[in-house]
């Protein structure tokens, strides 16, 4: 008689455990192959389940070496750092949650990590946090984060790089949840659609409106970018214009989502500032280019 799917998985994740806890590499290398080895059906979904939650069982009970051992194999061991498990949590919401300080600040060390993922309560890794401290760090390196990738992002605009622009604020999701491309410079309250139209850049004000440039933001003189647009450039104009009426034709889907952002965001920022308003305007001192709503 061959044991069920059910009990293979109870007797696997049991094993699993037991090699975490003692950090034994053998053991665990063994356990994943043999969790890879079994073919995904109805069947065995309890089994891929164990498989796809590696990191997430590791970052509750293994040691620090023990997590980036299978960090550095994750290639390997076909795992994912940002999994969600069936409550939408990552190895990240869950080591915030039992309070591992060490093991959170090794997971934000990683450059393919985003801090910005919801579980099924809509909360983000921060916000499921019981540490002060750990709340603490986990803003102060996102606002290092933030402030690194604005840096970045200005750079890339100054140098018309297309290509990083794209990797930067499409490819990185952590960066484009985070940064903002209709951020407003401090002193002027221009964007980059402003500083473009001012140098009659086409492409790149073309770039920017297809990547979520907003043709209605102001600067602080209530100027719209059209505003700024040199009279003798009339293919800049045709294209503001064109952009201006494709934009207020509401989609319900994308306003929607936005909505959902904006409010997520800016409950994080009410919930961390609101605990923790010391650390808060700590940070409002970093200068930053563009950013979204993090408590800056």
């Amino acid at each position: 008689m061959t044991e069920s799917p059910q009990l293979s998985a109870s007797l696997l994740k049991l094993k699993l455990l037991d090699a975490l806890r003692g950090g034994d590499t053998d053991k665990i290398d063994s356990i994943i192959d043999e969790l890879s080895s079994c073919k995904a059906t109805l069947q065995t979904q309890d089994i891929t389940q164990l498989k796809q939650t590696v990191l997430h069982y590791a970052v509750q009970v293994a040691s620090l070496s023990t997590i980036q051992y299978l960090v550095n194999n994750a290639d390997k061991f076909s795992l994912d750092i940002n999994a969600q498990d069936t409550q939408g949590n990552t190895p990240l919401h869950l080591a915030a949650s039992s309070s591992r300080l060490d093991v959170v600040k090794y997971l934000l060390s990683l450059s393919n990590i985003n801090d910005t993922i919801v579980n099924l309560d809509k909360k983000q890794p921060v916000e499921v946090c019981k540490d002060a401290n750990i709340a603490q760090l986990m803003q102060f390196e996102r606002a290092k984060f933030v402030e690194k990738a604005a840096t970045d992002l200005r750079q890339y605009f100054s140098n018309r790089d297309f290509d990083n622009l794209e990797k930067l604020l499409i490819l990185n999701p952590r960066a484009s949840e985070l940064l903002d491309i209709n951020g407003a410079e401090p002193s002027t309250g221009n964007t980059v659609l402003h500083e473009f139209i001012k140098k009659d850049d086409l492409a790149m004000w073309d770039w920017i409106l297809k990547h979520g440039g907003d043709p209605f933001k102001r600067d602080k003189h209530g100027r719209l970018p059209i505003d700024l647009v040199n009279s003798k450039n009339d293919p800049l104009r045709k294209l503001i214009k064109t952009a201006s009426k494709d934009q207020t034709i509401m989609d319900p889907v994308a306003s929607t989502n936005n909505a959902i952002k904006t409010w997520k965001l800016r409950s994080t920022t009410k919930y961390i500032c609101g605990k923790w308003t010391k650390f808060c305007l700590s940070v409002i001192n970093l200068r930053y280019f563009m950013l979204d709503q993090i408590g800056i």
